[in-house]
């Protein structure tokens, strides 16, 4: 009897010291698996250029990781934000935009204009845009076709002032940003496009918005390696003919 008590006294104390290493486990602070991200250090505002002030590297539980979270603190720097971030959020690739970059995921035009430049949208025709051919990133020249009084000339029969029709290069190396709605560089629309939409200085903006209703205006392609400005001079049917040249 006394054989069985021992045996019972030692089986209740294993017992005992199983659950309480149990216990003990349980009671641990479970390690949770951490990934090195890229979050915000202080409150963001949308369209500002990250500086490397603003960001660091935190470790975030991997499980709550975001979709396209960005893990390297350099690829970020000098990308402008599209929204608002507030400090501890991670930067995600979506919501970042380098300027002047058509491949962008925003597929936003507003982040393809350059600082200090303006984008201005003209209608073209088959002959005016170069027969549906032209596609972002393509540099053009803008030829301007215009009708004015000459004093100078001769009068008519009527003693009116002689009306010249002239064209001249308006605006030389200009970028396409967009045809259509399109910003692809790989393709148009399948119908084609009627519309083309320029990076331009905000007085150039001004020349062709007036050129568009008062004239009209041609788009003639350049070479991608030629960058070089021609001399911009009016010519006249005189000069096609060879009249008035010195």
């Amino acid at each position: 009897m006394k054989k069985m008590k021992i045996i019972a006294l030692l089986a209740a104390l294993i017992a005992g010291l199983a659950i309480f290493q149990l216990l003990s486990e349980i009671s641990k602070p479970q390690e949770v698996p951490r990934t090195n991200v890229v979050v915000a250090a202080v409150n963001i505002q949308e369209n500002t250029t990250i500086t490397a002030d603003m960001v660091m590297l935190a470790p975030i539980a991997t499980e709550s990781l975001l979709k396209n979270c960005v893990k390297n603190l350099d690829s970020v720097i000098g990308m402008v934000i599209s929204s608002d971030v507030i400090q501890g959020e991670q930067i995600v690739t979506d919501r970042l935009v380098r300027i002047g970059d058509t491949q962008s995921t925003s597929n936003t035009l507003a982040y393809v204009v350059k600082p200090g430049m303006r984008a201005i949208t003209i209608s073209v025709g088959d002959t005016s845009g170069l027969s549906n051919m032209l596609r972002p990133g393509n540099f053009v020249d803008v030829v301007l076709n215009y009708t004015y009084e000459d004093d100078s000339q001769s009068e008519t029969q009527e003693g009116e002032a002689k009306n010249v029709v002239a064209s001249k290069i308006l605006i030389q190396n200009i970028e396409v940003l967009a045809i259509s709605s399109s910003l692809s560089k790989t393709s148009i629309p399948e119908e084609g496009y009627t519309s083309v939409t320029l990076m331009v200085t905000p007085e150039q903006a001004v020349q062709l918005s007036y050129s568009e209703y008062n004239a009209s205006l041609r788009l003639i392609l350049r070479s991608p390696l030629d960058s070089n400005k021609t001399e911009n001079s009016e010519i006249t049917i005189d000069d096609i003919k060879g009249e008035g040249v010195d």
